[in-house]
């Protein structure tokens, strides 16, 4: 999926049939993924990956959003390594970050990123932005409940939060959209 995105991102612009084809309009909020891959903190494939799609983003000038649960989850994945860290013998897999794995990263060296975490996303050109109110008030007549069923039947979660978090992104691009919806990727705003 990230093949077609990224794609599309690069062909588009030589679209002749749409010579204005940048991003300028385009808000494109990046979900956790994306942001652990940017920073290194898994597979260098992944980073090189990552780092081309918001390189290619920013040239075509789009702007760059996190929303602060998204943070709030990296912080949490972060934290569960350096718990892993403190106790070798109940190590989970889940909760290990590869590239940290190969540097024989310390419980000292993550509490340091950890303070440093929101410098480094930003250091991405990624603004973090505050996250929407609990949409409850604002979703009527929209189907979510079959969104959340479909979402939780597509992904696999490993906890309640990272499946409540995705959807509170997804409805929140949905309410910024206002109805709004466009099958031309520039034009899409967010």
């Amino acid at each position: 999926k990230g093949f077609f995105v990224s794609t599309a991102i690069s062909f588009q612009p030589e679209n002749l049939t749409l010579p204005h084809s940048k991003f300028k309009n385009l808000r494109c909020y990046l979900d956790t993924r994306v942001i652990i891959d940017a920073l290194g903190l898994r597979l260098q494939s992944g980073q090189k990956a990552a780092q081309e799609l918001l390189n290619m983003l920013l040239a075509e000038q789009a702007t760059l959003y996190c929303y602060e649960h998204t943070v709030t989850e990296l912080r949490d994945i972060i934290k569960a390594y350096r718990n892993s860290l403190m106790n070798p013998k109940g190590r989970d897999t889940y909760n290990t970050l590869e590239h940290w794995d190969e540097q024989n990263y310390t419980i000292e060296q993550v509490n340091r990123y950890l303070t440093l975490l929101n410098k480094k996303i930003e250091a991405l050109h990624i603004e973090i932005v505050p996250s929407p109110a609990r949409l409850d008030s604002w979703i009527k007549g929209l189907k979510v409940e079959k969104f959340k069923k479909h979402l939780k039947a597509k992904v696999q979660y490993h906890s309640d939060s990272a499946y409540e978090n995705d959807v509170l992104s997804v409805m929140g691009v949905m309410r910024i959209r206002n109805g709004y919806t466009s099958t031309e990727l520039e034009k899409c705003e967010h």
